[in-house]
């Protein structure tokens, strides 16, 4: 039989971490008293230290700096720029057909490129 998993809000978590760091507590006193590993407190407790101004951003969601949501931001658009340029690559001849022969290209392409970005090349 499984256990449940119990999961802990990012107060709960910062009122155990504090509790953790006073000397006079031992971890595994603590952890009897919440019924959790001590493992757990451990690594909310390196967590903690690692990130005091943000920890525990909770849903396994990273907390990341200024530079890395821009590092982000421009592997997206690159990511739609190489799309967009293999869209382009694809349809190198539909340019001059029907709008009739467009939709079909872009019916037939639907599985691998996103409809409003043929869209946006092809009808724009």
């Amino acid at each position: 039989m499984s256990k449940i998993r119990r999961q802990f809000t990012k107060a709960q978590k910062l009122e155990i971490v504090n509790q953790s760091l006073d000397e006079d507590i031992r971890i595994e006193d603590l952890a009897e008293e919440y019924k959790i590993h001590p493992n757990s407190i451990y690594r909310w407790r390196k967590e903690y230290l690692k990130q005091e101004e943000q920890p525990f951003p909770g849903q396994g969601k990273k907390v990341l700096s200024a530079e890395e949501q821009e590092i982000a931001a421009l592997k997206k658009q690159l990511k739609e720029s190489e799309l967009e340029k293999e869209i382009l690559k694809k349809a190198l001849g539909i340019f001059s057909v029907t709008r009739q022969e467009k939709f079909a290209f872009m019916k037939q392409h639907t599985a691998r490129f996103p409809v409003d970005l043929m869209s946006s090349e092809f009808l724009g």
